[in-house]
């Protein structure tokens, strides 16, 4: 019987390499991937969930000013608007507070943390009280202005 002894080690060290530079690269573009994901999806996702929040409370404000400019004295005004359901695939919130000093409209997100404050501009002074919430989610959005 031979003894057969292999001292040439050529191929297991470029197996060995190969293996090693694979699964080096596999695990860097992983973490690639992984980050890339908060800088090219949620980002621009808040930033234009920002914007649509500031455009809605922006349109329900001016509403709110031009119903006081045309409000009788004795009376009463019923308006409706529509807003879409859901921006960015997130429900939200519409809350109009304040007495008659500082009044703001506040659109949150219910699914996650955004919040952008509007001021009602024009009626801040007037003494009358802004109260109410919109949610994304009802069928009919409307405003109801009472004058006394």
């Amino acid at each position: 019987m031979r003894n057969y002894q292999i001292f040439d080690e050529k191929a297991v060290s470029t197996t060995l390499g190969y293996i090693l530079t694979v699964s080096i690269g596999i695990t860097f573009f992983s973490i690639l991937m992984l980050s890339l994901n908060s800088i090219f999806c949620d980002t621009p996702k808040a930033i234009v969930t920002e914007s649509v929040y500031n455009d809605i409370g922006n349109e329900i404000s001016t509403k709110m000013v031009d119903i006081y400019i045309i409000s009788p004295i004795n009376g009463s005004i019923d308006t409706k608007f529509d807003i879409p359901n859901k921006i960015a695939n997130e429900r939200y919130k519409i809350e109009m507070v304040g007495s008659s000093g500082d009044q703001e409209i506040i659109v949150s997100s219910l699914d996650s943390n955004n919040r952008v404050v509007v001021p009602i501009n024009g009626i801040g002074h007037s003494g009358v009280g802004v109260i109410g919430e919109i949610y994304s989610g009802t069928t009919d959005h409307g405003i109801r202005f009472v004058t006394k």
